[in-house]
């Protein structure tokens, strides 16, 4: 009982699509939704080709940009290291200055000591 139940369910919904959609009305309806999906595709593909396009050219500032700031510290590194050379020089010159004043001082204080 239960297949010829489903042979007339099958009868019925066969004679509705015949009655309403014809043959011509079909296939208009898939090259439109086929030309409509193409269309979406390829404009999802342009769109992710100028996505990528843009996303490399972003990358490409981003490395000159960090590129440019390397150089930046490297230069300020060299600077101050010539800076704190020409300090510990002066430094050294400063000690060495006060190291022959103090060699003069104990000079004179022996000499002062052998004529006593």
């Amino acid at each position: 009982m239960v297949k010829k139940n489903k042979k007339k369910k099958l009868k019925n919904d066969k004679s509705f699509f015949e009655k309403n959609l014809s043959l011509g009305d079909l296939k208009l309806f898939t090259g439109k939704s086929l030309r409509n999906t193409k269309k979406k595709l390829d404009n999802f593909i342009l769109n992710y080709k100028k996505q990528k396009e843009i996303d490399k050219l972003n990358y490409e500032k981003k490395l000159k940009e960090e590129r440019k700031r390397e150089i930046l510290r490297e230069q300020k590194l060299l600077k101050k290291e010539k800076l704190e050379k020409i300090k510990a020089e002066k430094l050294q010159i400063v000690q060495q200055k006060k190291l022959i004043t103090d060699n003069e001082k104990q000079v004179r204080k022996n000499e002062e000591k052998r004529k006593k």
